[in-house]
């Protein structure tokens, strides 16, 4: 039961240590919120918001075209200044519908506000609560294996 226990024990303080590295990588700079909507949709944000050559559709999306994901092109305003820029996260064509023409809160970089998103959680930011709780199971289970040996 000593062995067993520091090894859950240790496994579990692993997975608590991710998880406090994937909540720090996961610091979101989107924290301003404002008032917007979804406008349509595009195939690539880093082109669109560059104004490269992907353009942006209001059509309804399809995905027997071969793209399976679209990019929710976002309009809001920010201290008077009207932003039209793609969300970094790809969606489905059933959510884009869903998504186009409602109003929607917006979280925007307060330093940089062309920086935008439709959540103002990440990946990272979930990832780290599954394993911050897997890890404190494990390193309960961990103790107790180690106190009734």
């Amino acid at each position: 039961m000593l062995i067993a226990g520091i090894i859950v024990l240790g496994i579990g303080a692993l997975f608590c240590f991710m998880g406090i590295v994937f909540w720090l990588v996961g610091q979101s700079p989107c924290t301003g919120q404002t008032d917007g909507t979804v406008v349509g949709f595009c195939r690539s944000a880093q082109s669109f918001n560059k104004g490269a050559f992907d353009k942006m559709c209001t059509a309804p999306c399809r995905q027997d075209i071969g793209i399976r994901t679209w990019y929710p092109v976002l309009e809001y305003m920010v201290k008077g200044v009207l932003y039209r820029r793609a969300a970094p996260v790809a969606h489905d064509c059933a959510t884009i519908q869903k998504l186009l023409g409602q109003p929607r809160i917006i979280y925007y970089d307060p330093g940089r506000p062309e920086r935008a998103s439709l959540s103002k959680y990440n990946v990272f930011r979930i990832l780290s609560t599954v394993f911050i709780a897997v890890g404190a199971v494990l390193v309960l289970t961990g103790s107790i294996l180690l106190l009734v040996r």
